[in-house]
Protein backbone atom coordinates (compact mmCIF):
# COMPACT_ATOMS: atom_id res chain seq x y z
CA UNK A 1 0.00 0.00 0.00
CA UNK A 2 2.68 2.52 1.18
CA UNK A 3 4.81 1.68 -2.28
CA UNK A 4 1.28 2.22 -4.10
CA UNK A 5 1.01 5.69 -2.66
CA UNK A 6 4.97 6.39 -3.75
CA UNK A 7 4.40 5.43 -6.87
CA UNK A 8 1.11 7.84 -7.32
CA UNK A 9 2.89 10.84 -5.98
CA UNK A 10 6.14 10.52 -8.39
CA UNK A 11 3.63 10.16 -10.92
CA UNK A 12 1.23 13.13 -9.94
CA UNK A 13 4.73 15.00 -9.59
CA UNK A 14 5.68 14.24 -13.00
CA UNK A 15 2.54 14.78 -14.72
CA UNK A 16 3.06 18.29 -12.55
CA UNK A 17 6.59 18.54 -14.43
CA UNK A 18 5.47 18.16 -17.61
CA UNK A 19 2.97 20.57 -17.44
CA UNK A 20 5.08 23.50 -15.82
CA UNK A 21 7.83 22.61 -19.05
CA UNK A 22 4.42 22.30 -21.23
CA UNK A 23 3.66 26.14 -19.89
CA UNK A 24 7.33 27.61 -19.90
CA UNK A 25 7.62 26.19 -23.61
CA UNK A 26 4.37 28.17 -24.31
CA UNK A 27 5.20 31.75 -22.35
CA UNK A 28 8.61 31.40 -24.38
CA UNK A 29 7.27 30.55 -27.86
CA UNK A 30 4.44 33.28 -27.34
CA UNK A 31 7.34 35.71 -26.44
CA UNK A 32 9.35 35.25 -28.91
CA UNK A 33 6.36 35.13 -31.16
CA UNK A 34 5.71 38.72 -29.86
CA UNK A 35 9.11 39.80 -30.42
CA UNK A 36 8.72 39.06 -34.20
CA UNK A 37 5.21 40.56 -34.83
CA UNK A 38 6.72 43.97 -32.99
CA UNK A 39 10.03 43.60 -34.76
CA UNK A 40 8.08 42.28 -37.81
CA UNK A 41 5.56 45.74 -37.86
CA UNK A 42 8.60 47.65 -37.36
CA UNK A 43 10.11 46.72 -39.94
CA UNK A 44 7.62 47.08 -42.15
CA UNK A 45 6.57 50.81 -41.30
CA UNK A 46 10.15 51.93 -42.13
CA UNK A 47 10.34 49.87 -45.44
CA UNK A 48 6.91 51.93 -46.26
CA UNK A 49 8.31 55.01 -45.38
CA UNK A 50 11.32 54.29 -46.73
CA UNK A 51 9.63 53.41 -50.51
CA UNK A 52 7.69 56.80 -49.61
CA UNK A 53 10.95 59.02 -49.71
CA UNK A 54 12.61 56.90 -52.60
CA UNK A 55 9.50 57.77 -54.80
CA UNK A 56 9.04 61.42 -54.04
CA UNK A 57 12.49 62.99 -52.46
CA UNK A 58 14.37 64.85 -54.76
CA UNK A 59 18.34 65.36 -54.37
CA UNK A 60 19.11 68.83 -55.55
CA UNK A 61 22.27 68.61 -57.47
CA UNK A 62 24.97 70.82 -56.65
CA UNK A 63 24.60 74.51 -57.11
CA UNK A 64 27.22 76.30 -58.76
CA UNK A 65 29.30 79.29 -57.08
CA UNK A 66 27.53 82.95 -58.57
CA UNK A 67 24.81 80.41 -60.63
CA UNK A 68 21.21 82.02 -59.95
CA UNK A 69 18.87 79.93 -57.68
CA UNK A 70 14.96 79.36 -57.93
CA UNK A 71 12.82 80.68 -55.39
CA UNK A 72 10.30 78.25 -54.08
CA UNK A 73 7.11 79.28 -54.59
CA UNK A 74 5.89 82.20 -52.37
CA UNK A 75 3.57 81.13 -49.08
CA UNK A 76 0.18 83.29 -49.66
CA UNK A 77 0.14 86.87 -49.84
CA UNK A 78 -0.86 89.21 -46.73
CA UNK A 79 -4.71 89.48 -48.44
CA UNK A 80 -4.54 86.01 -48.21
CA UNK A 81 -3.82 85.59 -44.53
CA UNK A 82 -5.91 85.92 -41.54
CA UNK A 83 -5.75 89.48 -39.73
CA UNK A 84 -3.99 87.28 -37.00
CA UNK A 85 -1.66 85.36 -38.74
CA UNK A 86 2.29 86.60 -38.77
CA UNK A 87 3.66 87.60 -41.66
CA UNK A 88 5.49 85.54 -43.79
CA UNK A 89 7.69 88.52 -45.08
CA UNK A 90 9.02 89.41 -41.48
CA UNK A 91 10.41 85.91 -40.91
CA UNK A 92 12.39 85.14 -44.20
CA UNK A 93 16.08 84.49 -44.26
CA UNK A 94 17.76 83.59 -47.44
CA UNK A 95 18.78 79.63 -48.03
CA UNK A 96 16.94 76.82 -49.49
CA UNK A 97 15.99 73.24 -48.02
CA UNK A 98 18.83 70.43 -48.52
CA UNK A 99 16.00 68.18 -50.25
CA UNK A 100 13.22 68.75 -52.09
CA UNK A 101 9.98 66.98 -52.77
CA UNK A 102 7.89 66.04 -55.72
CA UNK A 103 4.61 67.52 -54.62
CA UNK A 104 2.72 66.95 -57.43
CA UNK A 105 3.19 63.31 -57.43
CA UNK A 106 3.06 62.75 -53.76
CA UNK A 107 -0.53 64.33 -53.29
CA UNK A 108 -2.02 62.31 -56.03
CA UNK A 109 -1.02 59.29 -53.96
CA UNK A 110 -2.39 60.50 -50.75
CA UNK A 111 -4.32 63.99 -50.71
CA UNK A 112 -3.62 64.35 -46.60
CA UNK A 113 -0.52 65.25 -46.44
CA UNK A 114 0.21 68.46 -45.55
CA UNK A 115 4.20 68.51 -45.48
CA UNK A 116 7.54 67.29 -45.24
CA UNK A 117 10.03 67.46 -41.79
CA UNK A 118 13.22 66.56 -42.44
CA UNK A 119 16.41 66.87 -39.81
CA UNK A 120 19.88 65.94 -41.30
CA UNK A 121 21.43 62.45 -39.88
CA UNK A 122 18.62 61.73 -37.91
CA UNK A 123 16.03 59.44 -39.22
CA UNK A 124 13.25 62.42 -39.41
CA UNK A 125 12.47 62.29 -42.73
CA UNK A 126 8.99 61.78 -43.28
CA UNK A 127 5.94 63.23 -44.71
CA UNK A 128 3.22 65.23 -42.29
CA UNK A 129 -0.36 64.13 -42.57
CA UNK A 130 -3.54 65.93 -41.41
CA UNK A 131 -7.08 64.68 -41.29
CA UNK A 132 -10.61 65.65 -39.58
CA UNK A 133 -9.37 64.62 -36.41
CA UNK A 134 -6.14 63.50 -34.52
CA UNK A 135 -6.88 59.83 -34.46
CA UNK A 136 -6.90 59.45 -37.89
CA UNK A 137 -3.28 59.17 -38.23
CA UNK A 138 -2.71 58.15 -35.08
CA UNK A 139 -2.08 54.03 -35.85
CA UNK A 140 -2.26 54.34 -39.77
CA UNK A 141 1.15 54.51 -42.49
CA UNK A 142 0.99 56.79 -45.52
CA UNK A 143 -0.24 54.38 -47.40
CA UNK A 144 -3.31 53.98 -45.00
CA UNK A 145 -2.55 50.55 -43.75
CA UNK A 146 -2.64 49.88 -39.88
CA UNK A 147 0.70 49.91 -38.08
CA UNK A 148 1.68 51.13 -34.25
CA UNK A 149 4.54 53.85 -35.93
CA UNK A 150 1.62 55.53 -37.22
CA UNK A 151 2.44 58.51 -39.30
CA UNK A 152 3.72 62.25 -38.08
CA UNK A 153 0.56 64.61 -38.34
CA UNK A 154 -0.56 68.07 -37.97
CA UNK A 155 -3.19 68.69 -35.48
CA UNK A 156 -6.22 68.78 -37.30
CA UNK A 157 -7.19 72.30 -36.22
CA UNK A 158 -4.35 73.85 -38.06
CA UNK A 159 -3.56 75.61 -41.33
CA UNK A 160 -1.33 73.86 -43.34
CA UNK A 161 -0.15 76.70 -44.67
CA UNK A 162 1.65 78.04 -41.18
CA UNK A 163 -0.17 81.06 -40.44
CA UNK A 164 -1.14 79.63 -37.07
CA UNK A 165 1.53 81.09 -34.19
CA UNK A 166 1.86 77.69 -33.23
CA UNK A 167 1.45 74.72 -35.22
CA UNK A 168 2.04 71.39 -33.69
CA UNK A 169 2.97 68.12 -35.43
CA UNK A 170 2.87 64.73 -33.63
CA UNK A 171 4.64 62.01 -33.79
CA UNK A 172 5.14 58.30 -31.61
CA UNK A 173 8.63 57.38 -30.14
CA UNK A 174 9.28 54.18 -31.36
CA UNK A 175 11.82 51.85 -29.94
CA UNK A 176 13.35 51.44 -32.81
CA UNK A 177 14.19 55.34 -33.11
CA UNK A 178 11.96 55.60 -36.15
CA UNK A 179 9.64 58.63 -36.36
CA UNK A 180 9.92 61.11 -33.76
CA UNK A 181 11.74 59.43 -31.41
CA UNK A 182 14.61 61.60 -32.15
CA UNK A 183 13.70 64.60 -29.99
CA UNK A 184 14.37 62.62 -27.32
CA UNK A 185 17.91 63.22 -28.25
CA UNK A 186 17.40 66.97 -28.49
CA UNK A 187 17.67 66.71 -24.73
CA UNK A 188 21.31 66.92 -25.38
CA UNK A 189 22.95 69.93 -25.82
CA UNK A 190 25.75 68.22 -27.76
CA UNK A 191 23.23 66.93 -29.97
CA UNK A 192 21.44 70.10 -30.32
CA UNK A 193 24.71 71.54 -31.27
CA UNK A 194 25.41 69.29 -34.30
CA UNK A 195 21.79 69.65 -35.38
CA UNK A 196 20.81 73.16 -34.69
CA UNK A 197 18.21 73.32 -38.15
CA UNK A 198 15.28 71.39 -39.30
CA UNK A 199 13.37 71.79 -42.25
CA UNK A 200 9.58 71.80 -43.73
CA UNK A 201 8.75 71.49 -46.89
CA UNK A 202 5.39 72.18 -48.47
CA UNK A 203 3.52 72.62 -51.44
CA UNK A 204 3.53 76.67 -51.16
CA UNK A 205 7.06 77.15 -49.74
CA UNK A 206 9.44 75.70 -47.54
CA UNK A 207 10.87 76.65 -43.85
CA UNK A 208 13.89 76.68 -41.81
CA UNK A 209 12.99 75.33 -37.98
CA UNK A 210 15.48 76.58 -35.60
CA UNK A 211 14.62 75.06 -32.18
CA UNK A 212 14.22 77.59 -29.41
CA UNK A 213 13.54 74.97 -26.38
CA UNK A 214 13.33 71.08 -25.18
CA UNK A 215 11.32 70.34 -22.70
CA UNK A 216 9.26 67.74 -20.77
CA UNK A 217 5.39 68.67 -20.29
CA UNK A 218 2.44 67.81 -19.21
CA UNK A 219 0.33 66.58 -22.36
CA UNK A 220 -2.21 68.86 -21.48
CA UNK A 221 0.26 72.31 -21.14
CA UNK A 222 -0.49 75.41 -22.65
CA UNK A 223 2.83 74.13 -25.15
CA UNK A 224 -0.38 72.52 -27.71
CA UNK A 225 -2.27 75.99 -27.71
CA UNK A 226 -2.28 78.12 -30.73
CA UNK A 227 -2.42 81.73 -29.17
CA UNK A 228 -4.31 85.17 -30.45
CA UNK A 229 -1.15 87.27 -30.21
CA UNK A 230 2.47 87.45 -30.39
CA UNK A 231 3.15 88.96 -27.06
CA UNK A 232 0.58 85.68 -25.39
CA UNK A 233 2.72 83.66 -27.60
CA UNK A 234 6.12 85.21 -26.10
CA UNK A 235 5.33 85.09 -22.87
CA UNK A 236 4.38 81.30 -23.50
CA UNK A 237 8.18 81.29 -25.25
CA UNK A 238 9.71 82.99 -22.20
CA UNK A 239 8.01 80.17 -19.87
CA UNK A 240 9.56 77.02 -21.99
CA UNK A 241 12.49 78.78 -22.59
CA UNK A 242 13.05 79.06 -18.87
CA UNK A 243 12.46 75.03 -18.09
CA UNK A 244 14.53 74.03 -21.15
CA UNK A 245 17.10 71.25 -20.95
CA UNK A 246 19.33 73.14 -24.01
CA UNK A 247 20.30 76.52 -24.49
CA UNK A 248 19.57 77.56 -27.97
CA UNK A 249 21.27 80.79 -30.00
CA UNK A 250 17.61 81.21 -31.29
CA UNK A 251 16.97 85.30 -30.33
CA UNK A 252 13.16 85.28 -29.17
CA UNK A 253 12.68 88.56 -29.80
CA UNK A 254 12.93 87.73 -33.75
CA UNK A 255 10.39 84.81 -33.39
CA UNK A 256 7.21 85.44 -35.18
CA UNK A 257 5.83 81.81 -35.08
CA UNK A 258 6.90 78.62 -33.86
CA UNK A 259 5.96 74.94 -34.53
CA UNK A 260 5.77 72.13 -31.88
CA UNK A 261 6.77 68.90 -32.30
CA UNK A 262 5.35 66.45 -29.79
CA UNK A 263 6.18 62.85 -28.57
CA UNK A 264 5.22 60.53 -25.93
CA UNK A 265 8.43 61.14 -23.13
CA UNK A 266 8.12 57.11 -22.25
CA UNK A 267 8.46 58.28 -18.53
CA UNK A 268 5.26 59.03 -17.51
CA UNK A 269 2.22 58.66 -19.20
CA UNK A 270 0.92 61.88 -18.93
CA UNK A 271 3.91 63.68 -20.01
CA UNK A 272 5.07 64.79 -23.59
CA UNK A 273 8.61 65.56 -24.68
CA UNK A 274 8.41 68.76 -27.39
CA UNK A 275 11.00 70.27 -29.57
CA UNK A 276 9.65 74.29 -29.71
CA UNK A 277 11.11 75.72 -33.26
CA UNK A 278 10.91 79.37 -34.60
CA UNK A 279 9.51 78.99 -38.80
CA UNK A 280 11.57 80.83 -40.85
CA UNK A 281 10.28 81.15 -44.42
CA UNK A 282 12.82 80.29 -47.07
CA UNK A 283 14.07 82.65 -49.75
CA UNK A 284 16.41 81.13 -52.04
CA UNK A 285 19.92 82.22 -52.06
Amino acid sequence: MEQQQKTRKHAAFAVIRIVLILLLFGIVAFSAYRIYAIVHEYAIGQDTYRSVADAFLITPSPVPKNAAVPIPTPVPSDSELPSASPDPDDDRIAGTAPIAVDFERLLQENGDCVGWIYCEDTKINYPVMQSDDNAAYLHRLFDGSYNSSGSLFMDFRNDPNLTDLNTVIFGHSMKDHSMFATLRDFRNQTFYASHPHLYFLTPNGDFRLDPIACAVVSAFSDSYEFYDTEEDLHAYLERIAAISLIQTDTDLASVRRIMTLSTCSLEERETRIILVCAVRTLSGN
